[in-house]
């Protein structure tokens, strides 16, 4: 019988295709090559998605996506009951990666389950409340929130103390869990597909920023970088999901001021690739302390596109 590794995440990389989403999707990938019946819990906004579906022999179980007081999820519970997994597995800071219900699952049924930090904030106890006092919504809405983030805070540190194994991305998170929780944690790189294609670099130069753009990622400091350089050849390219459609709004509207960048928006996986191919400069603009290690740069690496970054280098890679 073949061994059960359950993965809960937020978003399948098909609903979502960010850093974390692509790697639990290549692990999940690659255990099934290895003979494991791999399953993955995600969320959807879509009713008709939610039900149980097969991705690359990845079953995938997606629920109604729930935003406030989600920690505690029955119907996750008797979804783990279904499928009774041997290893139970998550990554990032959400609610779904410190719900009650996984929690609860696993110290009853003694399942092993593995956390590993997505970005380097992870570990930063009040990070819900950091979070919290900067966004935009009105003060009604954020007093109407706080009981959340709350709750978020709370279960979070609960869910990484009692997690079997903690995986750390770099040097530099391991170092910060054992400071902070006193445990060591296995220390497990990113990894990636090889590219199809060769690396061909257009003429004029093409300057890169691509993310799933929440406001941590401040793609305004690209813009404001393109409008600085309208005097050379670069052509600047924006790309990704900006998902809250007020922020959205106001960097079409810079884009438009700007002659040499254009916004392409969303793009596929294989899409992005074909922009790293072609790029001769990839940059990086996001905040502090949010990134782990970003799956751009092992794309900008594999197609020999440098990095310029404003905050992110993990483990000194770049200025070593």
């Amino acid at each position: 019988m073949k061994r059960c590794f359950c993965i809960v995440m937020p978003r399948f990389v098909t609903d979502k295709v960010g850093g974390v989403e692509m790697q639990t999707y290549l692990i999940g990938k690659y255990l099934t090559r290895l003979g494991w019946q791999v399953h993955f819990i995600a969320e959807t906004d879509k009713p008709d998605l939610v039900k149980s579906v097969t991705h690359d022999d990845i079953l995938v179980h997606r629920v109604k996506r729930r935003l406030l007081f989600a920690q505690r999820r029955r119907d996750i519970g008797m979804l783990l009951d279904a499928i009774q997994p041997d290893i139970i597995y998550q990554r990032g800071r959400s609610h779904l990666t410190s719900g009650k219900s996984v929690m609860k699952y696993a110290a009853e049924n003694k399942i092993p389950r593995m956390y590993q930090i997505a970005e380097d904030s992870d570990l930063e106890p009040m990070l819900p409340i950091r979070v919290w006092l900067s966004s935009a919504s009105s003060w009604f809405k954020k007093v109407v929130l706080l009981p959340d983030a709350i709750m978020s805070m709370y279960y979070f540190r609960k869910s990484l103390s009692c997690a079997d194994v903690i995986v750390a991305q770099t040097r530099t998170q391991a170092q910060s869990v054992e400071r902070k929780t006193g445990r060591r944690a296995i220390l497990i790189r990113s990894g990636h597909d090889p590219i199809v294609g060769e690396p061909v670099k257009s003429e004029p130069p093409i300057v890169l920023w691509i993310a799933h753009a929440g406001r941590r990622k401040q793609p305004e400091l690209f813009i404001k970088l393109a409008q600085s350089l309208q005097d050379t050849n670069a052509q600047f390219v924006l790309a990704g999901t900006v998902p809250d459609s007020n922020y959205r709004a106001k960097i079409v509207a810079e884009v438009d001021r700007t002659p040499n960048l254009k916004y392409v928006g969303a793009v596929g996986w294989q899409e992005a690739e074909s922009w790293f191919l072609k790029a001769s400069v990839f940059v990086n603009t996001t905040e502090e302390n949010r990134e782990g290690f970003p799956n751009t740069y092992i794309q900008s690496w594999l197609t020999q596109t440098p990095v310029v970054t404003l905050h992110c280098d993990p483990d000194d890679i770049i200025s070593s």
